[in-house]
């Protein structure tokens, strides 16, 4: 229909119990040196659709060359190809990954390295087209949730009332 909804990562916090600040909302820049960012360049960014979410794990994903925020083009009841890669730093890892479709989940991924992997997931992956006239929305979901893939060496499970940085 036109509008391109942009997803945001939010981070707050209701009670002591639980340490407030991992969602990121990363975005395409012209640029890698923070410095040289221009808040024209950000915006324009975000606005385009052109960002991801992550409370760690970097998913990079595209159909046709195009990738967040953009339309790819798509044959009615036909196949598209979903070039899927998601990284994780060296102390975590991602063991589940859920491809939603239009809301609805359609396939279920589940690497098997270890959190020592930096690409947990790299691999080209077949989606029905629907056979209706319609947009279609893809939504990628990278988890974690065997102990070892946790990110506990970041991430404590204390108050964070007592939060201190020897403890860190």
């Amino acid at each position: 229909r036109g509008m391109i909804k942009t997803q945001i990562a939010s981070s707050d916090s209701h009670d002591g119990g639980h340490e407030p600040g991992f969602p990121r909302t990363w975005f395409q820049s012209p640029t890698d040196d923070p410095g040289s960012l221009a808040i024209n360049d950000a915006t324009d960014s975000l606005r385009k659709g052109a960002a991801v979410t992550s409370y760690g794990p970097f998913i990079r994903a595209n159909i046709g060359g195009k990738t967040f925020g953009e339309v790819a083009p798509a044959t009615r009841g036909g196949k598209a190809t979903l070039d899927l890669r998601v990284s994780t730093a060296s102390w975590f890892g991602v063991d589940r990954i859920e491809i939603y479709q239009n809301g609805h989940l359609v396939q279920v991924k589940e690497p098997k390295g270890a959190p020592s992997v930096i690409d947990d997931f790299n691999e080209k992956i077949a989606l029905d087209v629907p056979k209706e006239e319609r947009d279609s929305w893809i939504v990628v979901i990278a988890m974690g949730l065997q102990t070892q893939n946790l990110m506990t060496p970041v991430s404590l499970d204390v108050p964070f009332g007592e939060i201190q940085l020897s403890k860190v």
